[in-house]
């Protein structure tokens, strides 16, 4: 038989390398790895927390009220003060302008004073039965017809004290203030009103008799 011819022969392949005496694995340092914990666990907490923040999240109430307008000057008057008529419990009396020819004087309605509506409306002792009764009087300045105390009176003084004689008058905690008609561009008034406001709240606040 013919001889078989053979290929070179495979070079045998090397020797494994001892791990001991191999290239040394890397290790991470443990401060490191206490680092890199800390920051995942800072941002999976952060992350809960702002999941919780942002679905208990809860809008603010405010609490809101009704009060009825009242023209105090139509007859028959109507029975603001009582229970059984105004189920409001309170109600916004108007309104309070500027007495014709009399300058800066308030008056209801262009009609009466102060003094002539306790008399002729018997409106103070009305007021004050509102009060008796756990209810309030909201006063209303301004409105449509007449002129309104902040175009007659030219000075933030004297429309101040214009408006804290009807607050005194009644005792009042909280005042209304109806801009209408030509008033609305009267900007001479509007910061008279602005300042005159913003006089008797600071004045309020001193004395701890609260004024809205």
């Amino acid at each position: 038989m013919p001889e078989r011819l053979l290929g070179p022969m495979p070079a045998p392949a090397p020797a494994p390398v001892p791990a001991d005496e191999g290239e040394p694995a890397r290790r991470i340092s443990p401060y490191r790895l206490l680092s890199l914990v800390a920051v995942l666990a800072a941002g999976a907490y952060g992350g809960v927390a702002w999941t919780r923040s942002a679905l208990g999240a809860r809008p603010s109430s405010t609490a809101s009220w009704f009060a009825p307008y009242v023209d105090t000057t139509v007859t028959p008057t109507y029975p603001f003060q009582s229970a059984a008529a105004n189920l409001a419990r309170q109600s916004v009396l108007g309104f309070v302008v500027a007495k014709p020819g009399a300058g800066c004087t308030p008056s209801w309605g262009g009609a009466y004073t102060l003094a002539q509506a306790d008399q002729e409306l018997q409106l103070g002792t009305r007021v004050a039965q509102l009060g008796q009764n756990g209810a309030g009087a909201i006063v209303s300045f301004g409105g449509q017809a007449n002129t309104p105390l902040d175009v007659a009176c030219h000075t933030t003084a004297s429309l101040a004290r214009a408006y804290s004689a009807v607050i005194r008058h009644y005792d009042l905690r909280t005042v209304d203030f109806d801009v209408e008609g030509a008033a609305l561009d009267d900007r001479a008034a509007n910061r008279r009103n602005a300042a005159a406001i913003r006089s008797l709240q600071l004045a309020a606040r001193r004395r701890h008799h609260p004024l809205e």
